[in-house]
């Protein structure tokens, strides 16, 4: 009877230490909470820049290109292997004939292909600092409508954006969600009006001519 006793007592340990395992696991492996310091992967020292241009832009696409994978716990879980790094390698080959705007759409376009609504480039924030149009633009049920604006363009407010450049607005909103991490559709809905309003994105995206914020007509921005 003790011995049997004794058993059951071990067994239920086991699965009370094999259960807490399990989930410290999911958990770490998901990102559902903290990774402890000690499993945290540090990245590579950054390159010293090269003298000319493309080679200062090829050092950082390689480097995106190898650290990405290695730091994010899990990087081809939507996108392949191959096909993340051929996105790289022919960007690295096509920098020399592509401006600055073109390469950066391009590498958020891999940083997104991850599929991870935490591991995303930032273009409004440093070292960027992308400017946007002085308006604030929502997606509602009509489709994409100007819901604030500063105080000189307000007569803008409630007006709703038809074209971008010349281009239907489903057009510009597919080139901008391929530049979205995002964990689901709504995400997307909810960052894409930012990176509309931003014309070095447009202009990267070869949607508008010009980077520069432009006047009060919004440049290439269509409104009924």
């Amino acid at each position: 009877m003790k011995t049997r006793k004794k058993r059951n007592i071990l067994a239920w340990t086991g699965a009370i230490v094999l259960l807490f395992i399990s989930l410290a696991f999911i958990a770490i492996k998901g990102g559902y909470m903290p990774t402890p310091s000690f499993l945290m992967k540090r990245p590579a020292p950054t390159p010293i820049p090269a003298e000319s241009r493309d080679e200062r832009w090829r050092q950082a696409v390689e480097y995106l290109g190898s650290q990405l994978p290695y730091l994010h716990v899990n990087p081809y879980f939507k996108v392949s292997e191959t096909d993340f790094q051929q996105s790289v390698s022919q960007l690295s080959a096509e920098i020399p004939n592509l401006k600055d705007e073109q390469i950066i759409v391009r590498m958020m376009r891999s940083i997104a292909s991850i599929g991870d609504g935490h591991t995303r480039a930032y273009p409004d924030a440093e070292p960027l600092n992308y400017p946007s149009l002085p308006l604030e633009m929502r997606w509602l049920d009509d489709g994409l409508i100007v819901v604030a604006a500063n105080p000189e363009y307000e007569q803008a407010i409630g007006a709703k954006v038809v074209q971008i450049g010349g281009h239907p607005i489903a057009d510009a909103q597919e080139a901008v969600k391929s530049l979205i991490a995002a964990d689901n559709e709504m995400e997307i809905l909810n960052s894409s009006p930012a990176y509309l309003s931003m014309p070095a994105l447009l202009y990267g995206l070869d949607f508008i001519p010009q980077k520069d914020p432009v006047g009060g007509d919004f440049g290439s921005l269509a409104v009924v």
